[in-house]
């Protein structure tokens, strides 16, 4: 085996960050190519010069949105190893750079481990879940809610039967997993038992953090959304429209899919929920696809940055 020279690896590894940069570009560029043209059409109309203080202030909440997830990021891994809030917003971005085509960005959790030393990596997947799982916990709690306020709507849409067959199908899968974890080798414990005694070792103060980060993150890009659609011509008030945001993303959170698919399938539950409140489904794709746009695409542009001067551990 010919063994590599530390010049070569450089080069090959500068290569390679230079392809993963250039394709996440051209995924940028082409899912905004393939929009449709009504929701360009909207977007431009809105976004003229007088209107750019509002390009602006979007700007800003989508910073906010990032600076929440990069604190947060910066506490769960404290428990290890303490960085700084600029290494921590760094590695955010430059993480959701290197995961953009993957399923429900699960790239991000070897892009983030990357950063650190080989021996500490396992941990470091383990803390990018904990930080995953506060967020995904506090959209189901949302998503229920909003479930439970439009339960009028739902029950009378969706009929009986298939509400019972996806509550029993839950169940089997849960039985399943239950069943599952008993019969694995005490001595050898599964992945979830490894899961849940390294979150139990986590101290009380990193838990509540990560927890109140991940739900003032989701308030903000939750409120961001409905601004976006108030912008673009909606009319329906906070209160009114909330509800549907809160189940329009947990719908999204369940599904597989690459960030590519994210405004098309976004983009069809958001039509179908919020027909119910008379709102045009230009003005919902629209706002969909700028959501898109600010707290992705812009972000992971400035990813790209960090990738680039990014050399792993």
């Amino acid at each position: 085996m010919v063994a590599l020279s530390h010049k070569a690896k450089q080069y090959g590894w500068y290569a390679l960050k230079v392809s993963l940069v250039f394709l996440a570009i051209v995924f940028i560029y082409r899912h905004i190519e393939l929009e449709d043209g009504r929701t360009m059409q909207n977007l431009l109309l809105h976004l003229q010069w007088h209107q750019l203080p509002w390009a602006f202030f979007f700007l800003s909440l989508a910073a906010l949105n990032w600076s929440l997830e990069a604190r947060k990021w910066q506490v769960v891994i404290s428990a290890i190893q303490a960085i700084s809030f600029r290494e921590a917003i760094q590695q955010s971005l430059g993480a959701l750079t290197l995961s953009i085509a993957t399923p429900n960005r699960i790239g991000e959790y070897g892009a983030k481990a990357s950063y650190f030393p080989a021996d500490i990596r396992k941990k470091i997947v383990f803390l990018n879940f904990v930080s995953n799982a506060a967020q995904m916990l506090v959209t189901v709690f949302f998503g229920i809610l909003g479930a439970l306020l439009l339960y009028p709507i739902i029950v009378g849409l969706i009929p009986l039967k298939y509400l019972l067959g996806v509550v029993i199908s839950v169940l089997v899968m849960v039985a399943f997993i239950v069943l599952f974890n008993r019969k694995r080798n005490k001595n050898k414990p599964n992945l979830i038992n490894k899961i849940l005694k390294f979150q139990k070792a986590l101290s009380s103060r990193i838990k509540t953090l990560t927890l109140t980060y991940s739900l003032l993150r989701y308030l903000v890009f939750s409120t961001h959304f409905y601004l976006l659609l108030h912008f673009f011509g909606a009319e329906n008030t906070f209160l009114e429209t909330m509800p549907f945001i809160w189940l329009m993303y947990l719908g999204a959170s369940m599904i597989p899919m690459i960030s590519f698919f994210d405004v098309v399938i976004k983009g069809g539950i958001a039509i179908w929920l919020f027909n119910f409140i008379g709102i045009n489904e230009v003005i919902v794709l629209t706002s969909v696809f700028s959501m898109w746009v600010f707290n992705f695409a812009i972000p992971a542009l400035f990813g790209t940055l960090r990738v680039l001067k990014f050399y792993p551990q």
